[in-house]
Order: structure tokens, then C-alpha cells, then sequence
């Protein structure tokens, strides 16, 4: 209940500050401001965007590479989200995860692996959420 009570007030902040208007007094006029052009974050420079961290040397979709990445100056982060079976919401690029994990070596892991269709292709692996 207080989670869902948070969330609510989370919510709610974010939808006013998300309705503001740039130009108030056109707003409590009734008036749109159609002049008024939205202008990007910077123009000086094109954006830095770090592609699952900083990837290359630190393992990507990591803390280690988001830190990494804010240190090396990114403006933004791109990652991916994944749902595990569990519900639970990771950052990871792949479906499967014995390329970026020794999950294939671990015997206590062997009963999990499967076979899916992905995009029309069958394939077997350990799968982070189906």
C-alpha cells in the first residue's frame, strides 16, 4: 500500500512538471503560445550517446558501465530493459545468456535451458525471460 501510494505521488509530480508550460501568463489567459518553439537540450555539439555504458572494456549493461560512461562524459544512456521470469526488470542486451555469462558450465543451471521461437528462429539457451 505505501509502495503503490508513492508511485501515486511519483506520479503525480511528474505530470505537473511535465504539464508546465513555458509561458504561463498565456496559460492562465486561455491562450496558446504558437510562437513559442521548443528548442533542442544543446546545439553546440552533437550528442554524446553511451551505447550500454561504456562498453569495450568494463562489461556492458553494468554499473561499472554507466558509471564508466558519465565519467567519460556521456549525455545520455542507452540501454535495454528485459522482464525475468521472476518479474523482475534487468539491463541486458541479449534474449539468452551464455554469451555474456558461465551459466552454461554451471550445473545446477542444466534443467533450465530451453528452446523458443525468437523472430521466427528456434533457439536453445538459457533464456532471461520468456
Amino acid at each position: 500500500m505505501d509502495s503503490l501510494w508513492h508511485a501515486s505521488v511519483i506520479v503525480l509530480v511528474l505530470v505537473f512538471i511535465g504539464g508546465s508550460d513555458a509561458n504561463p501568463a498565456a496559460r492562465r489567459h486561455g491562450q496558446l503560445d504558437v510562437n513559442h518553439k521548443k528548442q533542442p537540450l544543446q546545439t553546440s555539439r552533437p550528442y554524446n550517446i553511451a551505447h550500454r555504458g561504456s562498453n569495450g572494456e568494463i562489461p556492458e549493461e553494468t554499473a561499472a558501465a554507466y558509471l564508466r560512461a558519465i565519467e567519460e562524459g556521456a549525455d545520455f544512456i542507452e540501454t535495454d530493459i528485459l522482464a525475468s521470469e521472476d518479474g523482475h526488470l534487468i539491463c541486458f542486451h541479449d534474449v539468452t545468456l551464455e554469451n555474456t555469462t558461465d551459466i552454461a558450465s554451471r550445473t545446477e543451471f542444466a534443467g533450465r535451458k530451453r528452446t523458443y521461437e525468437v523472430q521466427g528462429v528456434n533457439m536453445t539457451g538459457w533464456f532471461t525471460g520468456m
